[in-house]
């Protein structure tokens, strides 16, 4: 029985885990138009798993994957495609 609970918890720790994103925002990012929005939404779809929250009056780019490895990606398409911010994190 304690086995049991045991193995349930540790289970649901390890899910738990398994299924935490990584964001970061970009502040300062030239977004004067709905061209840039488009292309910085674009930019982004090209790497795997991210996805990008973009605000255009904010001048903001908020990328969301399942880890750093697949955020990196996300902002290295964006910095390919032109589109330079400061990142919120020291990591990516």
């Amino acid at each position: 029985m304690n086995h049991s609970i045991l193995a349930i918890i540790a289970t649901a720790a390890l899910t738990t885990f398994a299924s935490a994103e990584t964001s970061v925002k970009l502040s300062g990012v030239h977004l004067c138009c709905k061209s840039c929005v488009v292309g910085a939404e674009k930019a982004v779809s090209k790497a795997k798993g991210v996805t990008a929250a973009v605000d255009k009056d904010g001048g903001t780019v908020t990328l969301t994957g399942a880890d750093k490895a697949a955020v990196q990606s996300g902002v290295d398409a964006l910095v390919a495609a032109g589109y330079y911010g400061k990142s919120d994190s020291a990591d990516v």
